[in-house]
């Protein structure tokens, strides 16, 4: 298995999967995603923080 799941072949064995199954993998997906976004905007957020504080502090 890939790091995260990623990249990696299906794990379906050949067998076809129900729309219900279908739709499920869709919403897991979508829901990393967003995850993933989370992630990545609160990490710049924390950059941009701590360059303002840096900033501020280092000019007076």
């Amino acid at each position: 298995m890939s790091f995260l799941g990623l990249g990696g072949p299906p794990d379906d064995d050949g067998v076809e999967k129900t729309p219900e199954e279908k739709a499920a993998e869709e919403k897991q997906k979508r829901q990393r995603l967003i995850a993933a976004r989370l992630v990545v905007a609160g990490v710049g957020l924390t950059f941009l923080v701590v360059g303002f504080v840096d900033f501020i502090t280092k000019s007076h």
